[in-house]
């Protein structure tokens, strides 16, 4: 549960909320679905929603940084040997469009991507468990 908060705080939630406003919430869709974004919203908000219920004040210990770590590289790797180019799925065959100019190679993003995730897990971690600390 430690691992998959951390990820969704991280990870998951503040990719999602750069989608939805570099799309301006048509996730490239050519207008705006509201029950589409509905759906998205209630999916990203809920896992965190449920971890912080879940693990109430507690730490979360180090193991959880290279389990939320994994949650968002072995999905690339998978998806890259199990699903179609022309999908694109978790980006694991070419980069994001906003950003291909920057970082033109599927190698480059993904090395850029996973530096990003790494950065942002830890400043996650320490901020959650300095909170943690703070408020006991």
């Amino acid at each position: 549960m430690a691992a998959a908060l951390l990820f969704h705080l991280a990870i998951g939630f503040p990719a999602w909320l750069v989608q939805v406003i570099v799309t301006r919430g048509t996730f490239g869709g050519a207008t705006l679905v509201p029950h589409l974004l509905a759906t998205s919203v209630v999916v990203h908000l809920l896992p965190i929603v449920t971890g912080i219920a879940c693990l109430g004040r507690a730490r979360l210990p180090k193991i959880a940084l290279a389990a939320a770590l994994a949650m968002q590289i072995v999905p690339v790797l998978l998806s890259r040997f199990a699903t179609p180019p022309d999908l694109n799925v978790n980006l694991a065959h070419a980069p994001w469009p906003p950003v291909a100019a920057a970082l033109p190679t599927v190698f480059r993003f993904q090395l850029a991507e996973s530096a990003a995730a790494v950065v942002a897990l830890a400043i996650v971690f320490a901020m959650w468990n300095a909170w943690v600390a703070y408020s006991k």
